[in-house]
């Protein structure tokens, strides 16, 4: 049986057929955390920092229950800014 030109042996080309994966274990998804962070935001009130405001946060696990294979959060740091006009 011939096969489609693009099917061929030896021909170096293939299909690719993206899809999800599924493991089929219902129990390996999930998590429950509860987290400690501490933050700090700078508000400029006058002149040219007027409207500026520039924040950060660091944040660490006080407690994890992962379910399934999946990867802990060792810490977190969100720095963020923002202009009001």
């Amino acid at each position: 049986m011939r096969l489609p030109y693009a099917m061929q042996l030896g021909t170096g080309t293939f299909d690719l057929l993206p899809g999800l994966t599924y493991a089929g274990r219902s129990g390996d998804f999930g998590r429950e955390t509860v987290d400690l962070s501490l933050g700090v935001n700078l508000v400029g009130q006058r002149g040219v920092l007027r409207g500026h405001r520039i924040a950060a946060e660091f944040g660490t696990p006080v407690y994890q229950d992962l379910n399934g294979p999946q990867m802990e959060t060792d810490w977190t740091f969100t720095i963020g800014y923002q202009y009001a006009f």
